[in-house]
């Protein structure tokens, strides 16, 4: 008889590969919004000092960047679910980080608009859209926490490429720091974009993390239901609640622009570049703080309440921060609520679309949502900066923060009512008429309905995707 002491232990259940793709998540936001969206603030007066450039007008040569990345979203998107996806990713990082290296050698405002040309298509890809797709496609439970998770790596990556930044632009300047930061970019994104991450589960045979393998890919034993398992696109995009999504979007980011001005907010109010770039990271403390922890209680909570608490705590900060003055303590506090308003675009806007239009055409719909989020957004730094350039201080700008906060919380509360009439056909496909009286459609798309409802469940979903 074999001696059962000498038995090698059978293997454990191997890891799901959903880690994999949600750590690939973290380096890929890390090196995108993290190295150069949170941390592109530390730039602004050095380079507009030596350049004699006003700080508004080189905030509009970044919104420049901002609105072809805007403008793309939505094909990036689409790319992003029809091609080679680390083809696609691994080119879009490449041109990014050879953009982003090549700022070190300018000398012009225009040359700082066609490198935006290239961040700006590259983005389209990489910034906003491939990680809540991913993350999407990839978790059917514990969604929020693996999203917040991924995004709060901005915030670690702002918080370390901040100070250190700073310094390095102190001792070296800052062209050799526009090299390094391009590099950095490229060691944590080109590798996992060009040979880990996969689209969706199905290009490893597998299914998705806390789905029953037996109905993959289809959310429900029930073909009908599982098919209408979201909103339509052509449904979504003419509903009130997609007009009242983009209003709380477009609030949102402008709200979010004020990170980029604080290196350059210590020195408006008596204090240093330094500390300017201290609040900026105390901001990205915070940021790692609501996307890890709120991101969770999402799950638990709703994605509503916890939104509306956030927005709470960013209304305080901006209070904060108009009558703080000098003192530095209360600059620091107003930073850390400030990072609250952070994840508002990139973590809450990903997760209350789904939550409002669901999973079947996520993708392209949160594209049009960034799609207006990038173009009016472009400009809310620049806003800011011409402020600045008109007033000598940033009083006026956080008093008018306050209250585009306030009308983001208004227009996010105005969304998900308008949406439950949403979530009432997307959870159900039993009532033509209730779809018909919902949402005018021509007399022959309403005769396909009306006709589909009366047979088989698998048909009535066939005729609500024409739509």
């Amino acid at each position: 008889m074999p001696n059962e002491a000498n038995k090698i232990p059978a293997a454990g259940p191997k890891p799901h590969y959903a880690w994999a793709i949600l750590i690939s998540c973290c380096l890929m936001t890390t090196a995108c919004i993290g190295v150069f969206g949170n941390s592109s603030g530390i730039f602004l007066q050095p380079v507009t000092d030596e350049l004699d450039i006003g700080r508004g007008v080189f905030g509009l040569a970044m919104a420049f960047q901002a609105i072809i990345m805007g403008v793309c979203s939505p094909y990036a998107a689409r790319l992003i679910q029809t091609k080679n996806i680390n083809l696609l990713a691994g080119t879009a990082f490449s041109v990014f980080a050879v953009c982003f290296g090549l700022m070190s050698q300018f000398h012009h405002l225009y040359q700082f608009m066609l490198a935006g040309v290239g961040i700006g298509l590259s983005g389209s890809v990489v910034f906003f859209v491939l990680t809540p797709i991913l993350i999407n496609n990839w978790f059917k439970k514990k969604t929020g926490f693996a999203l917040g998770l991924a995004l709060a790596f901005s915030g670690i990556g702002g918080i370390i490429m901040n100070p250190l930044g700073a310094r390095l632009i102190e001792n070296y300047g800052w062209r050799v720091t526009y090299l390094i930061f391009a590099v950095i970019v490229a060691v944590l994104s080109l590798p996992v974009a060009f040979f880990v991450i996969k689209l969706k589960p199905a290009d490893k045979g597998l299914s998705a993390y806390g789905e029953d393998p037996a109905t993959a890919g289809f959310g429900s034993s029930d073909m009908g239901q599982s098919i209408l398992a979201g909103v339509p696109k052509k449904i979504a995009l003419k509903s009130p609640a997609f007009k009242f999504v983009l209003a709380s979007a477009f609030f949102m980011i402008l709200s979010s622009a004020y990170a980029y001005h604080m290196p350059a907010y210590g020195p408006s109010v008596g204090l240093t570049t330094a500390f300017g770039a201290t609040m900026v990271s105390c901001s990205m403390a915070s940021n790692i703080f609501c996307k890890f922890a709120l991101g969770g209680l999402s799950d638990k909570l709703g994605v509503r309440q916890v939104a509306t608490l956030a927005q709470a705590i960013v209304l305080g900060a901006f209070l904060i921060l108009i009558l703080a003055g000098g003192n530095r303590s209360a600059n620091l506090l107003g930073a850390l609520a400030y990072g609250f308003a952070l994840p508002m675009t990139t973590m809450f806007m990903p997760l209350i679309v789904r939550e409002i239009f669901g999973n079947r055409d996520y993708g392209e719909i949160y594209g049009y949502v960034v799609l207006v989020v990038s173009l009016f957004g472009a400009f809310g730094a620049a806003g800011i900066g011409f402020i600045f350039d008109i007033t000598g201080a940033y009083t006026l700008a956080f008093i008018i923060g306050l209250f585009m906060m306030a009308a983001a919380g208004l227009f996010m509360h105005l969304a998900f009512s308008s949406g439950k009439r949403l979530q009432e056909i997307k959870n159900s496909a039993k009532d033509a008429e209730d779809l018909i009286d919902a949402y005018p459609l021509p007399p022959i798309k309403a005769w396909i309905i009306r006709i589909s409802f009366s047979a088989r469940p698998r048909l009535s979903a066939i005729s609500i995707r024409s739509l």
